[in-house]
């Protein structure tokens, strides 16, 4: 006869080939009451409700319905948009004045970019600053240039006629002093 601590032991064991903390996977649903951690991969397949702590530290794949906290409700793809995509990592001095076209622009991912010298940016408003870059759809490009160290914020978008919509780039200087 089986004593209580063969059959926890068992139970144990059959959950363990279950979910394999190792790679495995488990078919059907899987409830977690406190929180779940996730060290490597995980995907799923169907729908995900999340009422607690959810923590991945690796890659989620996701390709059902997802609710957060019963706050907000994702179908599948609409968690594509990730944050790399939006803010390119900074890179220093990409253009010279030549370079410095809309065309040029609408090619680069949107971000933050840092200038250190003179003379990279068409009537570039200081040495030191952050270019903040968007574009739009079609031709549309926006940028805003944070002058280092004082903070001042100047502006300059451009269509397909070029900067400011009529080829010349003038930098607009926001008022926020």
């Amino acid at each position: 006869m089986a004593t209580l601590k063969d059959c926890i032991n068992l139970i144990q064991e059959r959950l363990a080939d279950k979910l394999d903390k190792r790679g495995g996977g488990k078919q059907g649903d899987l409830n977690v009451s406190g929180w779940c951690s996730v060290d490597g991969k995980m995907w799923m397949n169907g729908d995900a409700a999340v009422k607690n702590e959810f923590s991945v530290n690796g890659t989620s794949w996701l390709n059902g319905d997802t609710n957060l906290g019963n706050l907000t409700k994702y179908k599948g793809n609409e968690i594509g948009i990730k944050a790399h995509d939006f803010i390119a990592i900074s890179s220093v001095n990409v253009t010279t004045e030549s370079t410095d076209t809309p065309d040029f622009w609408r090619k680069q991912p949107r971000g933050c970019y840092w200038y250190n010298q003179l003379n990279c940016l068409k009537a570039q408003p200081n040495q030191y600053g952050y270019l903040i870059h968007w574009t739009g759809s079609g031709s549309e490009v926006f940028q805003m240039f944070i002058d280092a160290p004082s903070g001042r914020m100047y502006t300059r978008g451009a269509n397909s006629n070029g900067w400011n919509g009529n080829g010349t780039c003038i930098w607009f200087k926001a008022s926020n002093e």
